[in-house]
C-alpha cells in the first residue's frame, strides 16, 4: 500500500468512527429519553400500548447503542457513552412543557428524536465508504423509521380525541382519521436535512 493509500484509509476509518460515536450518541439519548418518560402520568394514564412502546423502543435503542459501540471498539476507537449535547440541550428546552402539554406534549419530545436519528442513520450510510456499515446504518434507520411512524400516528389519535384506538388492533377502524393513514407518510425519500453533524458526537 502506498503511503497516499495508507492515509486515505486512516482518514476513511477516522471518518467512519467519528460517524459511529455520533449515531451512538444519539441512541444513547433517544434510549434514555423513552425509559424517562415511563413514570410520566402521561404515559401511566395512556392506553397499555403507549408504555409498552416505550419499553420496546428503549430496548432497541440500547441494542442499536451497543453495536455501534462493538464497531467503534472493532476499528479501534473510543466506545461513546455520552448523549450528543447539541440534541440533549434541545430536549432539555423541551422537557419544562411536557408536564403540561399533556401526551401529546410527550410523543413530540420523541419525534423531535426519532427525526434526527432517521436522518442521521441515513446521512451516515451515504457518507462512509465501508458496505458493512452502511448495512448496519441503513437496517438502524429502517427501525427509526417505523418508530417515527408510530409516534406520528399516536399524535393524530390524541389530537383527534381518540386516544381510545391507541391498541393493537385498533377497536374500531372506521373511527380512525384519514391523517392516521397520511401523517406518517410524509416523504416519498428519506429527508437527511435534520441529520446531525458527522462529528459531532465524536471522542477520542
Amino acid at each position: 500500500m502506498s503511503l497516499a493509500s495508507a492515509a486515505t484509509a486512516r482518514a476513511d476509518n477516522r471518518q467512519a468512527i467519528e460517524a459511529l460515536q455520533t449515531a451512538a450518541s444519539l441512541e444513547t439519548l433517544a434510549r434514555a429519553n423513552y425509559r424517562s418518560a415511563l413514570p410520566l402520568d402521561q404515559v401511566r394514564s395512556a392506553p397499555p400500548l403507549v408504555a409498552r412502546f416505550n419499553l420496546t423502543t428503549s430496548e432497541q435503542h440500547f441494542a442499536h447503542f451497543n453495536t455501534l459501540n462493538d464497531a467503534i471498539t472493532q476499528r479501534g476507537g473510543l466506545a461513546q457513552a455520552h448523549p450528543d449535547i447539541p440534541v440533549a440541550n434541545k430536549i432539555a428546552e423541551m422537557l419544562p412543557h411536557v408536564p403540561d402539554g399533556g401526551l401529546v406534549a410527550v410523543v413530540d419530545v420523541a419525534i423531535y428524536l426519532e427525526e434526527r436519528l432517521y436522518a442521521t442513520h441515513v446521512k451516515f450510510a451515504q457518507s462512509v465508504s465501508d458496505p458493512k456499515l452502511r448495512l448496519l446504518f441503513i437496517s438502524i434507520a429502517g427501525v427509526e423509521a417505523q418508530h417515527l411512524a408510530v409516534l406520528r400516528n399516536t399524535r393524530v389519535l390524541v389530537q383527534s380525541g381518540l386516544e381510545g384506538q391507541i391498541a393493537l388492533p385498533p377497536p374500531d377502524l372506521h373511527r380512525l382519521p384519514p391523517a392516521a393513514s397520511t401523517d406518517p407518510l410524509q416523504h416519498a425519500f428519506a429527508p437527511t436535512g435534520l441529520a446531525r453533524p458527522l462529528s459531532e458526537g465524536a471522542v477520542g
